[in-house]
């Protein structure tokens, strides 16, 4: 519930006496100081008119300030914007774009929404910094003893895929009405202890049961700890899971459920699917809440397969070859198969249109890991739909999957192995397309585009498969709030949207390697 507006009666040199509201917040903006905005010695402009048009717009002005100053102090981090709310400043530094403004503001609207302070999203954690010696003293919600209300009635799942959390989507519809409450969070947005407490704090009690996915060991998460004492307190059951799909004995040391339990949901998970998840909830509802709601055992989906936006699902190579032009350039797409089951696949899509309005027939092939591969053969088997009758379909591969084939060796040369026959093997031209793991603002206001981890996985490692590597061609992006997969409640589902112009380059580039 929001605080009940304070005021205060001051009175004023003049003599006259003035009814003052007080407010919770106050955002100064340094629009006019030595350094920020100047233009002439090579920093950005400050977009004051934007600052104030959506200020406006929020309707936030009885409860935070908005000031456009000179000089804030720290001179040489440029455009400076200090936000202090209830007692608490918040220094964020390079602030210049109208997407970091609006992400700002959706911050503050987020600590309004909260009726007290909460730790800066992931986007803007990058642009935080300390610049008082006493700021960083003040006390830390994530220090706090673990919640120990007792634990609601639901289901809480955490991963760090956000397909993880598109597939739920889905399977939230197909469960009965009486099926208790279904939350999800995204790992990805819990960079530190403090996002874990605040996360928790937000909703109100645990859920009496808590699934997370973790792609790495407890140390891989922020406030781990604090999330399985939080749960234990609250009498409710954790499943620590491996979003490898291998048994992790950490995460099941942590785990508070009879050991049967944790590889059934875990089978689940690796199936995939919507139908697959459903049943993976009845089954932990009716295990650990004694429900009775009734479930089926995982069902195998496949891992690696073709898809083309205009075959039928379940389409085999013979579909593709029916409609396959051999005097057009063939171009493979291969992708995961977690955006196949997710649905995530806007960003295939669009380039499936690119390359065939260029004149082009799109091969997009979908698969678990390049590693798997087909029978007792080294031969990757997502890559047995690039071939027929023992000749290679495709003239060129754009591939968006990570990583590189093979295993690199960090102390010294690397070796030649299976990877290198490989795609000796399929002798095309493989080049590397970028999913980008930020949204599209944060790539253009960062002065280095992608963050480090995306550009070890999709730039440094690639490199040792001999991927030519191009342009990031999607950005994770929340789905429209008018589009059927945004949920009415709770934070925004990330997709992988396609960056048009990118794109193109990348289908550019195939089309004039295939040739």
């Amino acid at each position: 519930m929001t605080k009940k507006r304070e005021r205060t009666r001051v009175l004023r040199a003049d003599g006259r006496m003035i009814n003052l509201v007080r407010r919770r917040g106050h955002l100064m903006v340094c629009a006019k100081g030595c350094c920020c905005g100047r233009t002439e010695r090579g920093y950005a402009p400050v977009p004051v008119e934007f600052y104030k048009q959506e200020y406006k717009r929020r309707k936030i002005r009885n409860t935070v300030h908005l000031s456009m100053n000179g000089c804030l102090g720290p001179c040489p981090l440029a455009n400076v914007v200090l936000l202090f709310f209830d007692g608490r400043p918040i220094w964020f530094q390079s602030i210049a774009t109208e997407a970091q403004i609006v992400a700002l503001f959706d911050y503050i609207e987020r600590m309004i929404a909260a009726d007290g302070y909460v730790p800066p999203p992931a986007e803007l954690v990058e642009y935080v910094f300390d610049f008082y010696s006493w700021s960083a003293s003040l006390p830390r919600r994530a220090e706090a003893t673990p919640l120990i209300t007792p634990a609601a009635d639901g289901i809480l799942l955490l991963a760090r895929a956000d397909t993880d959390l598109l597939v739920l989507r889905h399977a939230v519809t197909a469960l009965p009405d009486s099926f208790p409450p279904v939350r999800a969070l995204s790992l990805g947005k819990l960079t530190s202890p403090e996002h874990m407490a605040a996360a928790l704090a937000q909703h109100g009690p645990i859920a009496r049961i808590v699934v997370a996915r973790l792609l790495g060991g407890p140390s891989s998460v922020p406030g781990f700890r604090l999330l399985a004492e939080t749960v234990r307190r609250g009498g409710g059951h954790f499943l620590a899971l491996s979003g490898t799909g291998n048994p992790d004995p950490e995460l099941a040391a942590v785990s508070t459920v009879p050991p049967a339990i944790l590889p059934e949901a875990m089978a689940y998970f690796q199936a995939g699917g919507a139908a697959n998840f459903a049943h993976m909830l009845c089954f932990l509802s009716d295990h650990l809440l004694r429900t009775g709601f009734g479930y089926e055992p995982p069902r195998e989906r496949p891992r690696h397969g073709l898809y083309h936006p205009d075959l039928p699902p379940g389409a085999r190579l013979a579909d593709w070859l029916a409609r396959h032009d051999p005097s057009r350039p063939a171009v493979g797409l291969l992708f995961y198969r977690s955006h196949w089951i997710s649905g995530n696949l806007a960003f295939i899509d669009a380039l499936v249109r690119d390359i065939e309005r260029r004149g082009g027939d799109a091969l997009p092939v979908f698969t678990s890991s390049l590693k798997e591969t087909e029978g007792a053969s080294r031969w990757p088997a997502a890559f047995t739909f690039f071939q027929h009758e023992g000749r290679t379909l495709i003239d060129v591969l754009i591939t968006t999957i990570s990583f590189a084939m093979g295993d690199v060796n960090a102390d010294g040369p690397t070796p030649s192995g299976w990877s290198v026959e490989a795609l000796a093997a399929l002798d095309v031209p493989v080049l590397q397309a970028i999913c980008a793991g930020a949204a599209r603002w944060q790539w253009e206001a960062s002065p280095r585009g992608l963050n480090p981890l995306d550009t070890a996985m999709n730039v440094a490692l690639p490199e040792f498969d001999g991927r030519i590597v191009t342009v990031p061609i999607s950005f994770k992006e929340p789905y429209p709030s008018a589009s059927p997969q945004q949920p009415k409640q709770g934070e925004d589902l990330l997709h992988y949207a396609p960056a048009a112009d990118r794109v193109a380059r990348v289908a550019g580039l195939a089309l004039r390697f295939a040739q």
